[in-house]
């Protein structure tokens, strides 16, 4: 098989969209599984999340999508630099702002191109529970050679693909005292992307189960119905913002004002230049708004949780803006009632 026959880039997410399952769409299979029912000519790559942060810079007309089953954020154009866990975060410069955890069981499948579908050249990464995390889109001419090159070199996995990964739930942990303990007494020393590493360590059930004992000055849970009109007042103000969507094992994030709000029913659509977010409002069963630890203060966030403790979305100030846009994200996340 070869990755690189020519398609027509198709972003998951596009304007006009009716709903969630179209901005998921056809193409994207959410499961390790899926894929393989689908594409018979899927190839495993011999490569970790590690090899992937090495090369994803390479492709400058990507269209990146980090996938979960409740949101999703979607940015056309060049990877950034490598952004791997346990490591501070690097500047991107605009660029898609892709964080990664290797040695979590991942999994690295290519597709080729099939034209008459629409649908292009693609990179999927799958979870150790064989869930779609990231998906990296290739269609431009240049984009194809770096695939084709890097491919090649890689190779195949030395035990295929020959069988569909069980489709269990996930479970949801058991709350762990050592756990709660150990959050309140290093959440003020924990520097902000190792926040980020914890969700991506499991998606968020752990860190869900250690919120609520953290008392009100590290996290404060807030109205969930409230976000929409948040949303709303960010997009009047044009105040630049960042928001990530977390998967285990990745995070994709992007910062900008928003240009575009277009509300679907309970689907809420974040556009700003050449990235979407996509939020199912009714899928946000408890938001919480933490302070991290940043430098010499803090940082506000909101963290967005799904019922199963799955961390759907983090909303934040945009870190490389003003101290003026900074102050006036904090005033607004914390008039947030509860």
């Amino acid at each position: 098989m070869t990755l690189t026959q020519p398609g027509l880039a198709r972003p998951t997410c596009c304007r006009g969209a009716p709903g969630w399952q179209a901005l998921r769409g056809s193409a994207p299979e959410p499961s390790l599984a899926a894929l393989m029912r689908a594409r018979p000519d899927a190839r495993s790559l011999d490569a970790d999340a590690e090899t992937l942060a090495l090369f994803l810079p390479l492709f400058e007309r990507a269209s990146a999508s980090t996938i979960g089953p409740h949101a999703l954020i979607n940015q056309r154009g060049g990877y950034g630099p490598a952004q791997l866990a346990g490591r501070p975060p690097r500047g991107h410069g605009g660029r898609i702002c892709l964080r990664l955890a290797a040695g979590q069981g991942e999994t690295l499948v290519g597709t080729g191109a099939v034209p008459a579908l629409r649908q292009p050249a693609a990179l999927h990464l799958f979870d150790v529970a064989g869930e779609l995390v990231h998906r990296a889109e290739l269609a431009a001419p240049e984009d194809l050679a770096v695939l084709e090159a890097v491919t090649a070199q890689l190779g195949p996995r030395m035990a295929p693909l020959t069988a569909p990964l069980p489709e269990v739930p996930r479970r949801v942990p058991v709350p762990s005292l050592p756990a709660i303990r150990q959050a309140r007494a290093g959440w003020w020393k924990t520097a902000p992307h190792q926040h980020l590493d914890a969700l991506m360590a499991d998606g968020g059930p752990r860190r869900a189960h250690c919120l609520p004992h953290l008392g009100g000055g590290a996290a404060r849970r807030v109205d969930p119905r409230g976000l929409r009109a948040f949303a709303g007042h960010l997009a009047r103000m044009a105040l630049p913002f960042s928001r990530a969507v977390p998967r285990p094992g990745c995070l994709q994030t992007h910062a900008g004002p928003v240009e575009l709000l277009s509300p679907e029913g309970t689907l809420l659509l974040l556009h700003s230049g050449p990235s979407l977010m996509a939020l199912e409002l009714s899928a946000v069963a408890a938001c919480w708004r933490t302070r991290w630890a940043d430098g010499g203060g803090c940082r506000t966030m909101l963290e967005l949780y799904d019922a199963g403790g799955m961390c759907l979305a983090l909303l934040g100030p945009d870190t490389a803006g003003c101290t003026a846009g900074r102050r006036a994200w904090e005033r607004l996340a914390e008039t947030l009632p509860g």
